[in-house]
């Protein structure tokens, strides 16, 4: 297994972890309460990342469907613009972002055992689809950004901005909860 599937794999599972520990401490009306109108309660925070994560499996799954496997050994770097991004998501949030699509805003949430259920399996598809590209070349893999269809970034930075993003909706949920 390739170092940087290792590193990520631990990344997204410390999402998963830390979006059931704070749920787990919170009751439901907490879990529900916006802070402000302007900002997100703790389950908006986690829904939100359940879409971006089922949004961004469904594309992974349609590029390794139509890649050809290629275990080469490359040395799996971030790129400038990959580091670029995961540092825009990563927190503390010193830059607002606009959610780029209706797709990825908070969904419907329901009980806390769906919303909790959702936000785990939506992550551990990410965590296999992780170990499944681990027999492909990602440097060479490219999805598109939620910024742009023209923008694309390598697997790898993919993966690395979708655990930047898990730490920053924590970070956001933790706040809504202060």
């Amino acid at each position: 297994m390739k170092l940087e599937t290792v590193r990520l794999g631990r990344e997204l599972e410390e999402v998963i972890r830390g979006g059931n520990e704070l749920a787990a401490q919170l009751d439901d009306a907490t879990l529900m309460r916006r802070p402000s109108s302007k900002s997100w309660s703790v389950a908006e925070n986690l829904e939100h990342l359940s879409a971006t994560a089922a949004t961004f499996a469904r594309r992974i799954r349609r590029r390794l469907d139509s890649a050809t496997k290629q275990n080469v050994v490359t040395d799996e770097k971030r790129s400038i613009p990959g580091r670029v991004w995961v540092r825009l998501v990563e927190p503390p949030v010193r830059v607002r972002l606009k959610v780029p699509a209706a797709a990825l805003q908070p969904g419907e949430i329901g009980s806390r055992a769906e919303l909790l259920a959702r936000f785990s399996e939506t992550h551990a598809a990410l965590i296999a689809l992780l170990g499944e590209s681990d027999a492909y070349d990602r440097m060479r893999l490219r999805i598109a950004t939620p910024f742009s269809k023209r923008v694309s970034v390598n697997m790898v930075d993919t993966f690395a901005v979708l655990a930047a993003h898990g730490r920053r909706h924590l970070w956001q949920a933790r706040r809504a909860v202060r």
